[in-house]
């Protein structure tokens, strides 16, 4: 569901990546991993469960934007001035999450079937994950497998609180969001296959006017192997032919997200702010 599994496999090869550095300061388990990967996807829960879309928020379109770049930036500007290590590996979080994101959501747009959604496809996705790093996500409730991976956490909030109001005009950063991860840990709590869910969640969405189906969320056991193109299929996107398959498209996401890491790490701990202007296409960084 919104590629949480694949999100926290990404990020743990992003982390293997680090320079040593780097990665000696930051202290983390599998739970936080999980956690600080799927930031970016909360949003979702908080309208998961209601009956009609909610628009005073639309937080998850507003994160989908080009906006949530200048949220990263102004994020960054915000550790600058301090230099907390936790707070360092939740924006590495974001980052990857956030790249990754821009490579393989055209990647399964274009090589999806039309017989199914995009979230049935990420769903599928997050199986095949599931699978490399060992987890049983059909039978087991995730939140027993990662009991703390679903917390709002006090540094979270120091770190985004002045971003999100300059950015999204969000006052109340810390309530939606722990509203945001109760939501979340509430879905995870329970079976994606149990006989429960199956049945409610279709008649659920016959009875809400919301545009995010609930039915769409729990995970199933099989996939679409088209999805992986490990033969090498070509496909479209936009105006380009490409045929790269599942695989390779994340080594590329995860090429492109160190790039983007090299070029925060500079300004942060050497003050050299120029290969950031430049990725970002920014001709000053201003401190808020």
């Amino acid at each position: 569901m919104d590629k949480i599994i694949l999100n926290y496999y990404f990020f743990k090869k992003v982390i293997d990546k680090l320079d040593d550095n780097i990665k000696s300061n930051l202290r983390y388990d599998e739970d936080l991993l999980l956690n600080l990967s799927n930031f970016k996807s909360s949003p979702l829960f908080f309208d998961v469960y209601k009956l009609k879309n909610d628009r005073k928020y639309n937080m998850y379109e507003k994160f989908h934007s080009e906006l949530f770049d200048e949220f990263l930036i102004e994020c960054a500007i915000n550790l600058e001035k301090e230099n907390s290590y936790k707070k360092l590996l939740l924006f590495y979080g974001m980052l990857a999450h956030h790249v990754l994101e821009s490579h393989i959501d055209p990647y399964l747009n274009a090589l999806k079937s039309d017989d199914y959604d995009i979230r049935y496809a990420e769903n599928m996705i997050d199986y095949y994950y599931s699978k490399k790093l060992d987890l049983d996500i059909i039978k087991k409730p995730l939140n027993d497998k990662f009991p703390q991976a679903f917390l709002y956490l006090d540094y979270m909030d120091e770190l985004i609180h002045n971003p999100m109001i300059k950015v999204f005009k969000l006052m109340s950063s810390k309530n939606y969001f722990k509203k945001c991860y109760k939501k979340l840990r509430r879905f995870y709590s329970s079976s994606k296959m149990s006989l429960i869910k199956r049945m409610n969640y279709p008649l659920w969405d016959l009875f809400r006017k919301n545009k995010i189906k609930a039915k769409s969320f729990y995970y199933r056991d099989d996939i679409d192997t088209k999805l992986l193109n490990m033969e090498k299929n070509e496909y479209q996107i936009g105006e380009n032919t490409y045929n790269y398959s599942l695989d390779e498209v994340i080594n590329i996401a995860l090429d492109d997200v160190l790039e983007r890491i090299n070029a925060f790490n500079l300004y942060l701990f050497e003050t050299n702010d120029k290969k950031l202007r430049k990725l970002y296409n920014i001709d000053e960084l201003k401190k808020m």
